[in-house]
């Protein structure tokens, strides 16, 4: 349930004895000597520093690179120039030399950080889990790279790691709503539910016109099936933040589950009205209709959805839904061309997939349907309607032995996995 934040633009590592050499001289003044005294390696540093302190960071590197080629032995000019790099932009040079500097300094948490952010980033977990036990304090004592910390630690097993990171961060501050949050993650992700229940309710008493706290224990109230606490828990939330969009949003959504459709089509409706630049209600209110019957309102509502967040993949894919159900020729087509759209601005979800596979098969483009199913597989091999659906397709045109295959493994599937979730469980999820 953690949700990963964006590593923020902030220089975490400049060595402190090298901004110690820092004087109060202008960067111009600091040019102008150089000019003079270009084999200064102080004055490199000092340059260097100046344009980090600006967020000018190709030419921050350009001079930690003078520095370290003036003094090939300096470790402080090698993690700055290593630590710019990275927020310029050029990752594979920065890793590089944090790996050449990791041999050197093994016990230096600096290099650690970077190399387990490099490794968080290609989702290479159990890699980044050892480095950032090996960065410690350096690492978890950082609030924007916690999350990343406290994610590594649950994928590979680390949970004890976690939940101590976080206690004891909440002995140093015990009023810091976001730690008892991520700790009703943690146990919650440990099957501890009544553990998990007490931390997103001491985050709401930490902190009452929080909205986050709210929905992060309404949340989890839905995903264990309990809507009318979560009802309870968005009313308490709402006498405190009347006017929240997403707290209406999530009450429509338990309204939802709750299965009074009228009862939610206004609460999201409300929600649109409290944040009109926000697509995820009118999502909602759309899927709300087809789940009523109404296709042709729920057309016209993810238009609008998609006139709000035209970037959505998500508009688009609702709306192919929505045009599927009238089965014309010409709709069809207008679907297919919603769900290539779908796939072109986020290629790694796999329902747009499932869906154009379908309307290929439909319209007799096995090939393309079959591409689509294969490619929706190898994103997630776990994806039961696209190895079901495959099968079939298989079994169509006499590949026996794949398409047992792979109906063994629906069936594996099937006999394992828990009941579907719900499309309004799968949008709460993104409320947060």
């Amino acid at each position: 349930m953690i949700r990963p934040i964006l590593f923020p633009i902030v220089l975490l590592c400049l060595s402190l004895s090298a901004l110690a050499q820092q004087s109060d001289s202008s960067l111009s003044e600091l040019l102008d000597r150089y000019q003079a005294e270009p084999s200064n390696v102080r004055l490199c540093q000092q340059i260097a520093l100046a344009y980090t302190k600006s967020n000018e960071f190709p030419q921050a590197a350009e001079f930690f690179r003078k520095a370290l080629a003036l003094d090939p032995q300096s470790i402080p000019s090698a993690k700055n120039l290593a630590t710019v790099l990275w927020f310029a932009g050029q990752k594979n040079e920065s890793i590089t030399l944090f790996r050449s500097l990791e041999k050197k300094i093994p016990d230096d948490p600096v290099p650690q950080l970077y190399l387990a952010l490099n490794a968080y980033d290609k989702k290479d977990m159990e890699p980044a889990a050892l480095h950032f036990e090996r960065a410690g304090a350096f690492a978890s004592d950082n609030p924007e790279v916690l999350p990343f910390v406290v994610t590594a630690f649950l994928v590979t097993s680390r949970a004890h790691q976690a939940i101590d990171i976080l206690q004891n961060r909440l002995k140093a501050d015990n009023s810091d709503a976001q730690i008892y949050r991520w700790l009703g993650d943690v146990y919650d992700r440990q099957n501890l539910p009544q553990k998990a229940w007490d931390a997103y309710s001491k985050a709401i008493a930490a902190a009452p016109k929080s909205e986050e706290n709210y929905l992060a224990l309404a949340a989890f109230s839905i995903e264990h099936r309990n809507a009318a606490i979560a009802r309870d828990v968005l009313g308490r939330g709402l006498a405190h933040l009347p006017g929240s969009a997403k707290l209406t949003l999530e009450t429509g959504l338990v309204s939802a589950l709750q299965g009074n459709f009228d009862q939610a089509k206004t609460e999201f409706r409300q929600a649109s009205s409290l944040d009109p630049h926000w697509s995820l209600p009118l999502l909602a209110l759309g899927i709300t209709d087809l789940q009523t019957g109404d296709a042709e309102h729920a057309t016209e509502v993810f238009q609008q959805a998609r006139r709000v967040a035209p970037d959505d993949y998500r508009c688009y894919y609702f709306h192919a839904l929505a045009l599927n159900r009238s089965q014309s020729s010409s709709t069809r087509s207008q679907a297919i061309e919603e769900l290539r759209h779908a796939i072109a601005l986020d290629p790694n979800h796999v329902q747009p997939r499932i869906a154009l596979a379908q309307n290929q098969l439909s319209s007799g483009n096995i090939a393309e349907a079959e591409a689509q199913l294969r490619e929706a597989i190898r994103l997630d091999p776990s994806e039961p309607t696209a190895l079901y659906k495959l099968a079939l397709l298989c079994r169509r045109e006499g590949k026996k032995q794949e398409a047992d295959r792979l109906l063994a493994s629906f069936q594996s599937l099937k006999k394992s996995a828990g009941a579907d979730e719900n499309e309004f469980v799968l949008l709460s999820q993104t409320i947060r």
